[in-house]
């Protein structure tokens, strides 16, 4: 790696800091879902502890009579977290370094798929826009979306790998990217299912695909047992009210020629 883009990655982690810095004050920050993430966490490990592997059940949620999240939603940074916290990190300052260095990773992993088209300025210059991007800041201050946020940073790494054809690491990643998010995984392995096709880089599908297999210790049992649950009756939102209808169309600008 040149000394130039070595200087560009150094000056997105400066940019991150600034992003992050709230997250680095004491205690946690109010959000939708962070509280959550600590303590589906703290039960995970657990459970971890206790012998269960893969962890599918956490006995100490829902009053003790136990909680089958682990095996239907994304326990991806739960078993990262898990790593972290075994190694005497509190449980709150580890969902912040996940947090952390998932921003900072997609940062940079955005920097270096850029540099595989575009100059050094136009990449630092993209790199440091997905940090400000609107979808990132409100994942972490408001929804507290840990899941997400890694899930952002492995589909970015994936695609980064794919276009500078590192395959070997592709089964990995890809991995790690349906076990961070549900929905997002499906999201980023359509997006990288065609993006191979358009590039014509056929040799990523094989290792793509290796890397679902190796996250079947996760999907098959949350497809083959969802029928024991009621995820698939509970409405959680409706996508249809987030797109611009009726009256609403009269906020959409015109765009001059």
């Amino acid at each position: 790696m040149k000394r130039s883009d070595i200087a560009a990655i150094a000056l997105i982690i400066l940019s991150a800091a600034v992003v992050l810095w709230p997250l680095l004050r004491p205690g946690f920050i109010v959000t939708d879902d962070g509280d959550w993430m600590i303590i589906r966490l703290s039960a995970f490990f657990q459970s971890l502890r206790e012998g269960q592997f893969p962890v599918r059940f956490l006995g100490r949620l829902n009053h003790s009579y136990g909680y089958p999240v682990a095996n239907f939603l994304y326990p991806g940074f739960m078993y990262i977290g898990s790593l972290v916290h075994a190694a005497g990190i509190p449980f709150i300052t580890t969902v912040k370094v996940i947090i952390s260095l998932s921003i900072i990773g997609t940062a940079t992993a955005s920097y270096l798929w850029f540099r595989t088209q575009y100059l050094l300025l136009p990449s630092l210059v993209g790199a440091v826009s997905v940090l400000s991007s609107p979808y990132l800041i409100f994942d972490i201050y408001k929804r507290g979306s840990v899941g997400e946020l890694l899930a952002v940073f492995s589909g970015t790494v994936m695609f980064a790998l794919i276009d500078r054809r590192r395959y070997l690491f592709l089964p990995f990643v890809s991995a790690l990217v349906i076990t961070s998010h549900n929905s997002l995984a499906l999201l980023f392995l359509g997006a990288a299912g065609i993006y191979t096709l358009v590039t014509g880089r056929y040799r990523a599908i094989p290792y793509v695909l290796t890397g679902v297999v190796m996250s079947a210790f996760f999907w098959f049992p949350a497809l083959r047992e969802r029928r024991f649950v009621a995820f698939d009756t509970v409405s959680v939102a409706n996508p249809f009210s987030y797109f611009a209808s009726g009256g609403n169309f009269i906020l959409v600008g015109a765009v001059k020629l």
